[in-house]
C-alpha cells in the first residue's frame, strides 16, 4: 500500500493547507515539462498527483487513513518493513541521482556561458585588431597623398617663380630692345635687313627641296615681286595672303627706292604675329595658337609688304622682323 503522506512528505497530523503547499511545491519540481521529459520525474509526478488528490478530499482522506491504520497492523510483520526500508533507501538513492544531474546541468550551463563569452572575447579582439591595421593603412595613404600634394604645390608654385622671373627679364630684354632699337635707326635697320635677306634665300632653298612648285606659280610669284601694280585680286588664290611671297617670319628684302615704301602707324600695343590667322582675334591681336615675333609698342611706325589679305591682315617688318597684324591695329601716317 502507499503511503500518500510519505510522497508529500508529511505527517499523517498535516492539514490541508500544508497538504496544498507540499503538493505545489513538489509539483513545481518533479513537473516533467522542467525536467526534459524523464521517465523517472513522470512517475512521480503522477505518485504526487495521486496523493494530493486522495489527501485533498476529506471523505477519501478519513478513508485513506483508516487503511493507513490496517496497513500498519498488518505491516508488523519483519519482511513488509525491511521492504519498505529498501523502497525508501531506494528513493533516496533516486532523489540525491536527480540532484546530481540537476547540479551537472548546472555546471554545463556554466561551461557553455564561458565559452561563449570567451569565443565572443576573441571576436571582438580580432575585430579591434583588424580595425587597428585598416585604420593605420588608412593614415599612412593619407599621409602619402598630403605629402605628394605639398610636393606638387611646392613644385606648382617653384614654376610659377622660375616663369615670372623669366618674363620679367623678358621684359627687361623687351624695353632694353626698343630703346636700342630706337637709337641705333635706319643704318642698324638695314644691316639686319640685309643679314635677315641671306636667311631667306636660304630658307628659300629649303622649302623648294621639300615642297617643289609648279613653273606656273613660280612664273605668278615672280610677276607679283618685280611688278609694283600687281593688286590683290590679280594673284594666285596660293599667294593672296602673302601679295609679296615673303616666308612668314622672315624679313622681305628692302627696296632701293624709298619712294616705294608703305608705312603705317600702330593704334595700340599689338603683337607681331608669325602666319596668318583663320579664327577671331583677341583684343592685343593675338590668337592662342598664334606664334608671337614681337611685341610692337603704340605709336610705332611699321613697314607693309603686303597688300591687305581677305581676313584683313597687313604683311608688315619692324626692326628686322616680320610678321601679320590687323587694320583695325594700324592707322596710316
Amino acid at each position: 500500500m502507499k503511503n500518500y503522506y510519505h510522497v508529500l512528505g508529511l505527517k499523517p497530523d498535516a492539514s490541508a493547507e500544508d497538504i496544498k503547499t507540499a503538493y505545489r511545491k513538489l509539483t513545481q519540481k518533479f513537473h516533467p515539462d522542467k525536467n526534459s521529459g524523464d521517465k523517472f520525474f513522470e512517475e512521480h509526478f503522477k505518485q504526487i498527483l495521486e496523493a494530493y488528490e486522495v489527501l485533498s478530499v476529506k471523505e477519501k482522506r478519513e478513508n485513506f487513513d483508516g487503511q493507513l491504520v490496517n496497513f500498519k497492523s498488518l505491516a508488523q510483520n519483519h519482511n513488509l518493513f525491511e521492504e519498505l526500508q529498501k523502497k525508501e533507501k531506494e528513493l533516496n538513492r533516486q532523489e540525491s541521482e536527480l540532484r546530481k544531474k540537476i547540479q551537472d546541468s548546472e555546471l554545463e550551463k556554466a561551461g557553455l556561458q564561458r565559452k561563449l563569452f570567451e569565443q565572443f572575447d576573441k571576436e571582438k579582439e580580432m575585430l579591434h585588431e583588424q580595425f587597428s591595421h585598416e585604420k593605420s593603412d588608412l593614415l599612412r595613404k593619407l599621409g602619402e597623398l598630403t605629402l605628394a600634394e605639398s610636393k606638387r604645390n611646392s613644385g606648382k608654385r617653384m614654376y610659377q617663380i622660375v616663369a615670372g622671373i623669366g618674363v620679367l627679364f623678358a621684359c627687361v630684354a623687351w624695353v632694353f630692345a626698343l630703346q636700342t632699337g630706337n637709337k641705333a635707326g635706319k643704318g642698324l635697320t638695314s644691316e639686319v635687313l640685309l643679314q635677315d635677306t641671306t636667311q631667306n634665300q636660304a630658307d628659300a632653298v629649303l622649302t623648294s627641296q621639300t615642297k617643289p612648285q609648279s613653273q606656273k606659280d613660280e612664273t605668278n610669284l615672280k610677276k607679283s615681286v618685280n611688278t609694283p601694280q600687281t593688286t590683290y585680286q590679280n594673284l594666285p588664290v596660293s599667294n593672296r595672303n602673302n601679295a609679296s611671297n615673303v616666308v612668314p617670319g622672315k624679313v622681305q628684302p628692302v627696296a632701293a627706292d624709298i619712294s616705294d615704301k608703305r608705312y603705317m602707324i600702330t593704334n595700340v600695343q599689338v603683337d607681331l604675329l608669325e602666319s596668318q590667322p583663320s579664327s577671331a582675334r583677341s583684343l592685343s591681336g593675338n590668337y592662342q595658337s598664334q606664334k608671337v615675333v614681337t611685341k610692337i609698342p603704340v605709336d610705332q611706325k611699321v613697314e607693309v609688304l603686303s597688300e591687305m589679305s581677305q581676313a584683313g591682315y597687313y604683311y608688315v617688318t619692324f626692326n628686322g622682323r616680320t610678321g601679320y597684324i590687323h587694320q583695325e591695329f594700324l592707322r596710316n601716317q
